[in-house]
């Protein structure tokens, strides 16, 4: 197995796509997802993800970078969940790790 080092943002990022999806029976990688920074008082605090769904749907989740906290919401605006950032990470870099390989011996096969 090949070892990538992948930033926490990204690892965010991938968690959260496949937790919007899997709470909507969605396909991951399917549809576009857009994140924009939160700032308060001019300090960062966060950051927003949004799946953009099929018929004009948004899923949401939100980083709490000062509580490091992830919020995830349904196209209704209700909250559908609440995970710790950091134990996302942790359990995340084993399956990224395994993805990147996956990718990394499929772009060898094709360039063969």
């Amino acid at each position: 197995m090949v070892q990538v080092e992948v930033s926490r943002d990204l690892q965010i990022r991938t968690w959260v796509e496949n937790q919007l999806c899997m709470e909507n029976d969605l396909m991951p990688g399917a549809f576009p997802m857009t994140q924009q920074l939160i700032n308060r008082q001019g300090n960062l605090c966060g950051t927003l993800y949004c799946l953009h769904g099929p018929r004009s749907v948004r899923l949401v989740a939100v980083h709490d970078t000062q509580s490091d906290r992830i919020l995830t919401y349904d196209f209704q605006g209700s909250r559908t969940g609440d995970y710790a950032a950091q134990s996302i990470v942790d359990g995340c870099s084993d399956l990224i790790n395994s993805v990147d390989s996956s990718f990394a011996a499929a772009t060898i096969l094709q360039s063969s």
